[in-house]
């Protein structure tokens, strides 16, 4: 037993020996010592030149990682070379101004044309880890250049054939366009004839995409000169383009006067669109604005063009909207408890005067049998209502509560607790109460 056990372990210790060491070439690497363009990086004004190493200790990473550096220096190699001929801002992010982008673009570009990639050569120790000398002919990354400028003229001519049938449809194919273009830009403005003009392709999109947008007219709000909280009023109108075509299935942004979008309105592929808001605005002066939602995708192109979405604003006097609280129930304090939550919630003015429009807040209750225990258990659940001149409308009621107590009052007392968190807390209600119409 004892002799298995020993030649088992010599075998183990064999193989591990085996396992750590390095192949007859990467033996002979070792022999012949570091290559002297690891100390020494070379110098070309033939070829950029990537060199990049790693010493993890894993020699399978440690090739991988040395291979994906050395593409990343000769990628960093190229862009130094371009650099200075960019218009760079000095507001340039790392993460998405001209710099990044470019940089990224480079390497992405670099790695898809490896059949023009020429390793020079590899050295590996185990005492420095696996090293990579890559390079690339500097006229041949031109001509690569020049194949991808003359692939994507081509690409972006036949977006453009055809007639576009409205507005927007030329708009998102200017969107595609020109995150077509900037994908494929490295450093190097690529231009040819569109629009019936000849330059660079990025400008020409930029300057057709802000005519046609400050080619549409938005009509302005046709706001009422006074409208009462949770009032509906009718928007409607119609969108129309300078070019005499129609505009598409744009939308548009209804807004308040603090840039918050209160609603999107769809429009039809005419221009049209008819649509109903609830005010829920505070009493005071109210400005509301259309503005067209963009349609472009591109965050360069959109925060470029910002600026040139069409908008036009209108004004009116928002009055309050005054609606007395009745409450059906029993219990120490009830009615006052019940109002502070309710007024909490909602968009409108509460009263305990007499009103036209009323809303009411009533709980119901049951117990269950006795019990050995002497405990009360009561159920309960509470209802929100709106009384007008047609009746009372129950519009929200809540799930069933349950709670126990030494007397039913106590009981019914613990269960009106819940419910009334319940009530505070319930966002259904919550959104339903600023939906209301009277």
């Amino acid at each position: 037993m004892k002799k298995q056990q020993f030649i088992f372990l010599l075998i183990t210790i064999v193989f591990l020996i085996l396992s750590c060491a390095s192949s007859p070439e990467e033996k002979k690497q070792e022999d012949k010592g570091k290559p002297e363009w690891i100390t020494n990086r070379p110098d070309s004004t033939v070829y950029y030149i990537g060199i990049g190493g790693s010493e993890t200790g894993n020699q399978a990473d440690d090739k991988e990682i040395a291979r994906s550096r050395a593409l990343a220096e000769l990628s960093s190699e190229i862009f130094a070379s371009i650099e200075s001929s960019l218009d760079i801002q000095a507001t340039d992010s790392s993460e998405t101004g001209e710099t990044y982008l470019v940089e990224q673009n480079i390497r992405q570009k670099v790695e898809q044309d490896l059949e023009a990639l020429e390793t020079v050569d590899t050295w590996y120790s185990q005492q420095d880890g696996y090293w990579y000398y890559m390079r690339l002919s500097r006229m041949e990354w031109e001509a690569i250049q020049e194949r991808r400028a003359r692939d994507m003229r081509q690409r972006i001519e036949e977006m453009f054939a055809g007639v576009f049938r409205d507005t927007l449809s030329e708009l998102k194919t200017i969107d595609r366009a020109y995150s077509e273009y900037r994908q494929n830009y490295t450093g190097n403005k690529v231009s040819m004839e569109l629009f019936g003009q000849t330059g660079s392709i990025d400008t020409l999109l930029l300057l057709r995409a802000e005519d046609l947008l400050k080619g549409i007219t938005l009509p302005a709000p046709s706001l009422p000169d006074r409208v009462t909280q949770m009032e509906q009023i009718s928007l409607r109108g119609t969108v129309l383009c300078g070019t005499g075509r129609n505009p598409g299935a744009f939308a548009l942004e209804f807004l308040n006067a603090s840039g918050e979008i209160l609603q999107e309105i769809p429009l039809d592929p005419d221009g049209n669109f008819d649509w109903l808001y609830t005010v829920k605005e505070l009493p005071g002066e109210g400005n509301f604005t259309y503005r067209l939602k963009s349609p472009l995708t591109n965050r360069e192109l959109l925060s470029q063009l910002d600026y040139a979405l069409p908008s036009e604003s209108s004004s009116t006097s928002v009055q309050a909207l005054v609606v007395q609280m009745l409450i059906e129930g029993e219990g120490s304090g009830l009615y006052s408890r019940s109002f502070e939550i309710l007024d909490s919630i909602t968009p409108f003015t509460l009263t305990d005067r007499e009103s036209e429009k009323k809303i009411s807040l009533s709980f119901s209750f049951h117990e269950a049998p006795p019990n050995d225990f002497g405990l009360v258990i009561s159920y309960g659940r509470c209802y929100v209502g709106l009384i007008t001149s047609r009746g009372e409308d129950i519009v929200w009621q809540s799930e069933e509560v349950k709670s126990g107590g030494l007397t039913e009052e106590q009981a019914r007392g613990k269960v009106t607790d819940k419910l009334l968190e319940t009530v505070r807390n319930d966002a259904e209600l919550n959104t339903l109460l600023h939906e209301l119409t009277f």
